[in-house]
């Protein structure tokens, strides 16, 4: 057989196999049981032994969490083998999708983590400040400081400390003053980090903090 021929011939074995899955339990795709993290977890919770239906990354199951790159002696693979089916295409073509998945997915895990380090203003709202116990003035940045400014680490640096007015012109310093100034900025500093980690609010006026889960199929 041609080798697109052979792809089609695995997918569509693959799709009986899926029938005959759902058939033998039907609650497995309801309760999230489909791909090998979340068989393992319902698996121990029902007491039964639930074969995923996809690989972590979207797809077929081939006796491992990812299974590509040779790692698909078992599974819907190892069956369309004993079928008589040439999994070689398939599996070609399935490799090739789990390398772009990783692609989209790694760019993704990229622009959340990215989010920490480049929001603006935005990082913080006034109700947020409040939810967390802090002055409004922590949701202010000082007058003439824009979005685009920097990161929102510059951002907290800039933060002005609730009744304090920034100079306008250079003067002289008492330093015990200035350690004051100093301690309350980096502890309003560190109480607001903590809070928007602990609380999973926006760092970016997005919806940072909600969590990153497998990718649940193919881009």
């Amino acid at each position: 057989m041609s080798f697109l021929g052979d792809m089609l011939g695995f997918e569509g074995f693959q799709l009986k196999d899926w029938a005959k899955k759902l058939k033998a339990n039907p609650e497995q795709l309801v309760i999230g049981a489909a791909d090998p993290f979340g068989a393992k977890l319902w698996g121990g919770i029902t007491g039964k032994d639930y074969e995923p239906f996809i690989d972590q990354m979207g797809g077929p199951y081939g006796g491992h969490a990812i299974s590509a790159f040779g790692s698909n002696d078992g599974g819907v693979y190892g069956r369309a083998r004993e079928a008589g089916i040439d999994t070689g295409p398939a599996s070609i073509g399935h490799d090739a999708a789990h390398i772009v998945a990783s692609i989209y997915g790694g760019a993704g895990l990229g622009k959340t983590a990215g989010g920490l380090f480049s929001g603006g203003p935005q990082a913080i709202t006034p109700s947020q400040a409040s939810v967390l116990n802090l002055p409004e003035s922590a949701a202010t940045l000082p007058e003439g400081t824009s979005a685009a400014s920097g990161s929102w680490m510059n951002w907290f640096n800039q933060m002005p400390i609730a009744g304090q007015q920034p100079s306008q012109a250079p003067m002289a310093v008492d330093t015990r003053e200035e350690e004051r100034r100093r301690a309350a900025q980096a502890q309003a500093q560190a109480r607001i980090g903590l809070g928007l980690l602990s609380r999973g609010l926006p760092l970016r006026g997005g919806a940072w903090g909600t969590g990153i889960g497998s990718t649940g199929g193919y881009p």
